[in-house]
């Protein structure tokens, strides 16, 4: 944990983490803290990364997908709606995003992930 002050408030900065094994950290910190926000980074760039943890579960074959259900989920849960916080994303990564897409096949690959035609 991170603790930054300004003029009137503190502000206590909780990474917990994405992979699998961080996830489970993260209802006990909604549990004990007051959240004012949440900040969610989505890499952009991974619509075609494959996600290892599909081999176990068989979900999600993108880590795009899988951090997209997370997200979804998380905002969407009684923690989350519990404390009503302010919902923050950023897509991230978005200059290897840029590179994958300026290549023809790549970009058809991602017009497809989207469902566009």
């Amino acid at each position: 944990m991170s603790t930054f002050e300004d003029d009137s408030n503190v502000w206590n900065l909780i990474d917990l983490g994405g992979q699998m094994s961080e996830r489970n950290k993260w209802q006990a910190t909604f549990e004990n803290q007051h959240i004012h926000a949440v900040i969610f980074f989505l890499a952009i760039d991974e619509f075609d990364t494959i996600n290892p943890e599909s081999k176990t579960s068989g979900e999600y074959p993108t880590k795009f997908l899988l951090a997209l259900s997370i997200l979804t989920e998380l905002f969407n849960g009684e923690l989350v709606a519990f404390h009503k916080p302010s919902r923050i994303v950023f897509l991230n990564e978005s200059d290897l995003f840029k590179e994958k897409i300026a290549d023809a096949k790549r970009f058809s690959d991602f017009k497809k992930f989207c469902n566009y035609e």
